[in-house]
């Protein structure tokens, strides 16, 4: 299972890409994120419990990271069927498609040495997501897993 921190990963990915894409990059992120976990919230009948709004973001982040690489990573429309998906640059990871949420541990490891780790109470009760998505799972996912056939659309 790969811990997946959000604040990092988004960094990473913002650092691979041309300087310019940036602040497209951080507003299209925070805005995804927003609006996932304001969707969540309203539909969801457990939204007012204390650590529900922690979770849905870090989902969000989730969703938001698979979003980016599949957008990346997709044929063209018009590509021949059976096209490969598009490499990824080496500087972006590759997390999932089990993501567990950082532990206290992280934490404190990244917290400078003779400083108190500042713990948010509701992070430590995040619940682990898979997550099932072309990205990961493209050749199960394409074809019908009754008759076998392909004509999913």
């Amino acid at each position: 299972m790969s811990t997946f921190e959000p604040d990092i990963v988004r960094a990473i990915i913002k650092n691979a890409l041309p300087s310019k894409e940036h602040d497209k990059f951080e507003k299209r992120w925070t805005k995804s994120v927003n609006d996932h976990v304001e969707t969540w919230s309203a539909s969801n009948l457990h939204a007012d419990e204390a650590t529900a709004h922690a979770q849905f973001t870090w989902v969000a982040h989730v969703v938001v990271y698979i979003e980016f690489l599949h957008e990346r990573t997709k044929p063209a429309p018009r590509s021949p069927t059976g096209m490969k998906p598009l490499p990824l640059t080496l500087k972006i990871p590759i997390y999932g498609p089990h993501f567990g949420p950082p532990q206290h541990l992280h934490i404190v490891k990244q917290t400078p040495s003779g400083k108190v780790p500042k713990v948010r109470i509701e992070m430590t009760y995040l619940k682990p997501i898979t997550i099932i998505h072309p990205f990961y799972h493209a050749a199960r996912l394409s074809v019908c897993p009754c008759c076998h056939g392909n004509n999913l659309s």
